[in-house]
């Protein structure tokens, strides 16, 4: 696994990547049900934040998550509003 960390002069930069036996991520986030809202999840939060999440993977080949979020973001200026089961 590989966990790297970059501070821009605006951003952080976050990205994970393993070499595991991955997945479909259009068939995760096809699984989204009830409370818990997954990959969706992740990834609204991070644009309620001014951020942005992207997600590589498929089966056999790992997986690779990457998150940018500006340093101006703060849980209590997020806007969630129009986001449906977004808490943060």
């Amino acid at each position: 696994m590989i966990v790297d960390v970059h501070f821009d002069t605006d951003r952080v930069h976050l990205r994970v990547k393993d070499d595991g036996c991955g997945f479909d991520p259009e068939a995760a986030r096809e699984k989204t049900t009830g409370r818990n809202f997954g990959l969706v999840g992740i990834s609204e939060r991070a644009k309620a934040m001014g951020g942005e999440l992207t997600l590589e993977s498929r089966p056999g080949a790992g997986t690779e998550v990457e998150c940018h979020l500006p340093y101006a973001c703060r849980v209590e200026t997020a806007n969630t509003e129009g986001i449906e089961g977004v808490s943060l």
